[in-house]
């Protein structure tokens, strides 16, 4: 879990107006909505002046940092073998190549990818473990609504 979820949570009230407390993430479930994709959290936030009571509507927002020209891939392209992972590429000459990459963090059903590729790079989503080095592939692009179909391995 991020630092930034510890304590750094802000809370706006239904009026928009802005909690003077802050707060953290005590816990997060493990499971994830079959069907909205979403975690359910516990925060924590200080209540000394029993401000808030049961039943009051507001919404949570977690700090994050905006990275500009961040490269994202799905979580199904990527393969982890003894704690490397690995993405198949397309070459110009479309064929396959392994690449070593290190990942940052999760976004949603995405990884940030910190080093290994560069813009442009084309990524092998579906059938990654039936392709080898200098396969020859016949490319079809996908969008990202095509993305949250379940995989075709």
């Amino acid at each position: 879990m991020p630092s930034s979820f510890k304590e750094n949570l802000k809370l706006i009230l239904s009026d928009g107006s802005e909690y003077t407390l802050t707060g953290g993430v005590e816990q997060i479930d493990k499971g994830v909505g079959d069907t909205t994709g979403t975690i359910t959290l516990k925060a924590l936030f200080g209540n000394s002046q029993k401000f808030l009571v049961p039943g009051m509507f507001a919404k949570i927002v977690v700090p994050g940092e905006f990275r500009k020209d961040a490269i994202l891939v799905p979580q199904r392209a990527v393969k982890e073998i003894l704690d490397e992972t690995f993405v198949t590429i397309v070459t110009a000459d479309n064929k396959t190549e392994i690449r070593k990459v290190k990942m940052d963090e999760k976004v949603g059903n995405m990884w940030v990818v910190a080093e290994g590729l560069t813009a442009g790079d084309c990524v092998v989503v579906e059938g990654i473990d039936k392709v080898k080095k200098d396969t020859a592939l016949q490319v079809t692009m996908i969008t990202p609504e095509d993305l949250q179909t379940p995989a075709k391995n």
